[in-house]
């Protein structure tokens, strides 16, 4: 869901950046759609959507995970960081 989020706001703001590379024809649309059908999934839907993605893209699943991880670890950090400044 971030990924695809993340994606989204990405091309959004391509929209009105000069030097980036616009959206195709429908691009943005698209990525909407696939957001609203991921936020109406469930907990176990979603995962199934999730292992299903995984099966057919193992070589995007990986990175994902990582990048994920990496984030969630960033976010842990400026909490931390925010908690022991505000002591």
């Amino acid at each position: 869901m971030i990924l695809v989020e993340t994606e989204l706001d990405l091309r959004k703001t391509a929209l009105f950046e000069l030097t980036a590379e616009r959206p195709h024809i429908g691009e943005i649309h698209s990525i909407t759609r696939l957001m609203a059908h991921l936020e109406r999934l469930d907990g176990a839907t979603l995962t199934e959507e999730y292992r299903r993605h995984r099966e057919l893209y193992p070589h995007i699943a990986g990175p994902l995970v990582a990048w994920a991880q990496l984030r969630e670890a960033a976010e842990r950090a400026a909490v931390e960081r925010y908690i022991r400044e505000m002591a």
